[in-house]
C-alpha cells in the first residue's frame, strides 16, 4: 500500500480502509494474506504521534480485522549513513508499539542506496544496531532486512548474516534490475541468500509503459519472476496496490488493470491460485493479536465504518501560491517551481489543488524537493510513456 496518510487524504474515492476491504474481497477474486504498509519518512517526521494515532494504527487495526499479516515498512530510500539518526528515532518509537501483536512484521529500511559503498559490511555497521534495538523492544516480531543498492545486493546474507533471531532478508526486483543485476538468475544475489536464509520479496512490479525501471509484461517479467519465487518458496508482496504510486495496479477510477502489460490482474490471479496454501492456524478474521502498545489505536470496527480523514483537501478559495489549512485558517505556502538536476522536471500539484510544486526525478525513484513537508509527490508514467507526477497536500 501507499503511505496510509496519503491514502486517507485522497477524498471520497479511496482511503486505507476501503483499499484493505478491496484487497480482501473474495467476491471480487482478491485473496491478499499480507499487506505492506508504507511509512514515508518525510510524512512521518512531520507529526509522528498524529500520524500513528490518526492513520497508521487505524490501518493496522483494519488490516488485522481482515485477517492480514502487516509489514510496517520504514520506506526510506537513501544512503544509509545520511538518515541513520532519523531511522534510529523511528524504530525507538515504533518497535514497542506493536511488540505483542502477532501479525506484525517490521521492515527495517526500505532501500539503502549506497552505490558509493555497496559493501554488506558498511550496511551492517548501521543496520545491526537497529536490529538489536527492535529485538530488545519487540523480542518476537519478525524483522525483514534489505541490503545495498536498493535491496538488490543481499547475497552476503548467506555467509555473513545479521545477529539475532527471527530474521528474514528482503529483495526488491523490477524488470531492469532483473536484467542488469541478474536478480532472477540462480547465481544472482537473491538466489544466493535464499539458499541459506529466509527471503521475502517485499517489492516487485511491472507495467508495459516504457518506464526504464519497471517496464515489462506478464510474459517477459511476471511469469519468470513467479517461477523464480515459487521454485524457492519465497514470500512476496507486490508494489503497488494504488492508482498513483507506480507501477500501479489500478486506474484512476480504481478499476483493476488487467492484460498482458498490467500487473493488477496478474497479482490477483496469483493470490487466488495460492489462497489456501501455507496458511497458519490461529489468525482468523478477528485476529489473535493484541492492540498496539504506547499509544494504541481506536477500535478497528469495520472497513465500511471508517471515514476519510477530515480536511483532506484545500479550501475552494485557495489561491495559486498558497493553500489554506482548513483547521487553522493559516496559509501553507507551497515551494516555488525551481530548476531541477539532470533528467528531472518540475511538475504541478494535483490539478484539483492548482498549486505549484517541484518534484525531482533522481533516476531510480522519484523524490520531492523540500516544501516544508507540505507536499508529497509521487512518480508515475503516463500511457504515452512520459513522466507524470502526482502531488498531494500534507496538512499540519
Amino acid at each position: 500500500m501507499a503511505d496510509p496518510l496519503d491514502l486517507d487524504n485522497r477524498g471520497e474515492d479511496m482511503d486505507s480502509a476501503r483499499l484493505l476491504a478491496r484487497l480482501t474481497d473474495a467476491s471480487a477474486g482478491f485473496y491478499a494474506r499480507a499487506v505492506r504498509m508504507t511509512v514515508f519518512p518525510k510524512i512521518w517526521n512531520y507529526d509522528p504521534e498524529a500520524y500513528f494515532k490518526d492513520h497508521l494504527a487505524p490501518a493496522v487495526s483494519q488490516a488485522t480485522a481482515h485477517g492480514l499479516y502487516v509489514i510496517i515498512d520504514w520506506h526510506e530510500i537513501a544512503d544509509v549513513e545520511t538518515v541513520a539518526d532519523e531511522t534510529t528515532a523511528f524504530w525507538k518509537t515504533m518497535a514497542p508499539r506493536f511488540a505483542h501483536q502477532t501479525n506484525i512484521l517490521y521492515e527495517l529500511f526500505n532501500e539503502p542506496v549506497n552505490q558509493g559503498d555497496p559493501s554488506w559490511e558498511h550496511w551492517k555497521q548501521y543496520a545491526q544496531p537497529w536490529v538489536d534495538q527492535i529485538r530488545a523492544d519487540a523480542p518476537e516480531r519478525p524483522i525483514l532486512i534489505g541490503g545495498p543498492v536498493w535491496s538488490q545486493r543481499i547475497g552476503d546474507a548467506d555467509g555473513a548474516p545479521f545477529t539475532g533471531d527471527n530474521l528474514a532478508y528482503v529483495g526488491h526486483i523490477y524488470p531492469n534490475s532483473a536484467t542488469y543485476a541478474g536478480l532472477l538468475d540462480d547465481s544472482g544475489p537473491i538466489a544466493q541468500a535464499a539458499r541459506a536464509r529466509p527471503v521475502f520479496i517485499t517489492e516487485w512490479g511491472f507495467r508495459d509503459n516504457g518506464d526504464p525501471v519497471t517496464s515489462g509484461t506478464q510474459t517477459t517479467f511476471g511469469e519468470p519472476l513467479k517461477a523464480f519465487i515459487e521454485a524457492r518458496g519465497l514470500s512476496w508482496t507486490a508494489w503497488c496496490a494504488d492508482d498513483m504510486w507506480a507501477p500501479v495496479m489500478f486506474d484512476t477510477d480504481w478499476n483493476l488493470l488487467v492484460g498482458e502489460g498490467e500487473m493488477g490482474g496478474f497479482v490477483r490471479d496469483w493470490l487466488a491460485q495460492r489462497k489456501d496454501d501455507d496458511r497458519p492456524t490461529g489468525l482468523g478474521p478477528s485476529g489473535d493479536a493484541a492492540t498496539p502498545d504506547a499509544g494504541g489505536s481506536p477500535d478497528s470496527g469495520s472497513a465500511k465504518d471508517a471515514a476519510p480523514v477530515a480536511d483532506a483537501s484545500p479550501t475552494a478559495d485557495a489561491g495559486p501560491d498558497a493553500i489554506v489549512d482548513a483547521k487553522t485558517g493559516s496559509d501553507l505556502v507551497c515551494c516555488a517551481v525551481t530548476a531541477n538536476g539532470p533528467g528531472s522536471e518540475a511538475c504541478p500539484c494535483d490539478p484539483r489543488q492548482s498549486v505549484p510544486s517541484t518534484c525531482v526525478d533522481v533516476g531510480r525513484q522519484c523524490d520531492y524537493a523540500s516544501c516544508g513537508d507540505l507536499v508529497s509527490c509521487t512518480c508515475n508514467v503516463s500511457d504515452n510513456g512520459s513522466p507524470s507526477w502526482q502531488c498531494s497536500v500534507i496538512l499540519r
